[in-house]
């Protein structure tokens, strides 16, 4: 693959050849999606979204891909395959300081000094 415009249609050909990329536990199928245009958001939330965001990953990945340390990290959230995610008043604090983590640098400069 050298990269250049031209070789652009056979570099993605033989990519889909060779890659095989579909959940673990499933058939072997990989699907390509065209994302050319469109837009989508890779960073995750940092406000009270994060943690529904990790509840929909240990909801749809099979159990077998998390490591035990992981799965209790989750647990001690409140996050478990199989469970509804009820987040509780402790919760509701971590999304309000992840929020307040987002915030600009200067946002968080002036909430400081209200403080002092």
């Amino acid at each position: 693959m050298s990269g250049q415009k031209s070789d652009v249609e056979g570099n993605i050909a033989k990519l889909k050849q060779t890659m095989k990329l579909y959940p673990y536990g499933t058939s072997n199928k990989t699907e390509f999606i065209n994302l050319t245009d469109r837009q989508y958001n890779t960073v995750h939330a940092m406000n009270e979204k994060f943690f529904d965001e990790i509840n929909t990953l240990i909801q749809y990945e099979p159990t077998e891909i998390w490591d035990q340390e992981w799965i209790a990290l989750a647990q001690d959230l409140g996050i478990e395959k199989g469970k509804a995610f009820a987040p509780d008043d402790r919760m509701n604090l971590y999304s309000l300081k992840l929020q307040k983590l987002r915030l600009p640098k200067r946002a968080r400069l002036t909430s400081i000094q209200k403080k002092i």
